[in-house]
């Protein structure tokens, strides 16, 4: 009859630990990934406003769009230990593993 109440204890201890490293790892795992999806979505957004309003947009990082949107040189970025190719012409963009 004791045993049960010892599984109990034990199953909370299990649930505590994988609780506080959830907690450690997970926070590092969302800022990355907010970083990847925010400069994806700025890229693609100020490539369709210069293709929309028909003039030359530049960025933060040295990239330009003409008003077709294409970009003006092909180049990598690395951005929080993540590296993203920037093809030339259509300016397709990809991260680099």
């Amino acid at each position: 009859m004791s045993n049960k109440g010892s599984i109990l204890i034990e199953l909370l201890l299990v649930l505590l630990v994988m609780t506080v490293l959830e907690l450690l790892f997970f926070p590092y795992y969302k800022i990355n990934t907010f970083h990847h999806y925010y400069f994806l979505n700025n890229y693609q957004l100020n490539q369709l406003e210069a293709m929309k309003k028909g003039e030359k947009i530049i960025l933060d990082n040295d990239i330009s769009f003409n008003a077709k949107g294409n970009v003006n040189q092909a180049k990598t970025i690395e951005i929080n230990n993540h590296n993203y190719v920037i093809g030339l012409g259509l300016g397709r963009i990809y991260e680099k593993r």
